[in-house]
């Protein structure tokens, strides 16, 4: 994870116990990753294949 996106999550409140200090900010050394925000996450499975006919079918 980049530092600039623990930044941005640091200003978002989604970092529990984060505190800033001018410009930097101060982690406690427990702090849990946030979880995953993004609504859609589309996880496919070992057993699915993709082809191009269910690909298109699934645009549509």
């Amino acid at each position: 994870m980049s530092e600039r996106r623990i930044q941005k999550l640091c200003e978002e409140n989604r970092v529990m116990g984060a505190v800033r200090f001018g410009y930097a900010w101060a982690i406690p050394k427990d702090a849990e990753k946030p979880a995953d925000a993004r609504k859609n996450l589309k996880v496919k499975s070992k057993g699915d294949s993709w082809n191009a006919k269910q690909y298109s079918d699934y645009r549509r």
